[in-house]
């Protein structure tokens, strides 16, 4: 009998109530964990508008490689990733998460449908069955031509 059940008829195991305890407690670092992303997701989205009001030209003058460090491109990713609910959108896989472009054409200024986020898995099956015709910009970015998808 647990101490809290002195007096009373038992109705579970200490055990039964340790493990409940245990489920609570987990549940509650996950809540946690959950508040701290959303808290930096705001913090990102801020330090974004900041950035694309005061220096909209620069992120057009960044080569890939700047941009897809920069602030913007991780606003862009991490809104894409709590859409998805941090999940493939084509399999539901929870690791190994890459945001995808759907398209090319407002490239430094997506459009939250303009990315989508996959696994490593699907994410290759989409570039390996991408079809004949695929050719690769400037810049490296893979596009089907005349369409200027990914």
């Amino acid at each position: 009998m647990c101490r809290s059940d002195v007096g009373r008829a038992p109705r579970a195991s200490c055990e039964a109530v340790s493990e409940r305890d245990a489920r609570f407690d987990a549940l509650v670092d996950e809540l946690r964990a959950f508040e701290d992303r959303k808290r930096r997701r705001a913090v990102l989205e801020d330090e974004a508008d900041r950035l694309i009001q005061a220096n909209r030209r620069e992120l057009t003058r960044m080569s890939r490689a700047e941009y897809m460090r920069s602030v913007w491109w991780h606003v862009v990713r991490e809104a894409a990733l709590s859409r998805a609910g941090d999940r493939c959108e084509e399999c539901g896989a929870a690791d190994r998460l890459q945001a995808h472009h759907v398209t090319y054409e407002r490239f430094r200024r997506e459009l939250p449908e303009d990315v989508r986020i996959l696994c490593d898995r699907c994410h290759r099956a989409i570039h390996e069955a991408r079809p004949a015709g695929t050719v690769r910009d400037g810049d490296g970015l893979e596009y089907l031509a005349g369409e200027g998808d990914d």
